[in-house]
């Protein structure tokens, strides 16, 4: 799945123009996927979506900014 968010980051970076730096800044999460929220450290991520594995199809933490992002697909 990481891959595949990444192409769509790409894809969309790329659409508008934005260099390697501004990636992050245009970053689209992908069809059927949806941010739960951003969080301070990874561990902070990791146990959001561990507390959220009933509910949910699949989740990611990835670092973005300063902080780390959970994005998740809900069943």
């Amino acid at each position: 799945m990481k891959l595949r968010k990444f192409a769509y980051t790409l894809v969309a970076a790329t659409a508008l123009g934005i260099g390697g730096a501004g990636v992050a800044q245009a970053a689209e999460i992908a069809p059927g996927w949806e941010r739960y929220g951003v969080y301070a450290t990874d561990g902070e991520c990791q146990a959001k979506m561990n507390e959220l594995a009933s509910k949910i199809d699949g989740g990611e933490c990835y670092a973005e900014g300063r902080g780390h992002a959970l994005d998740v697909h809900y069943k």
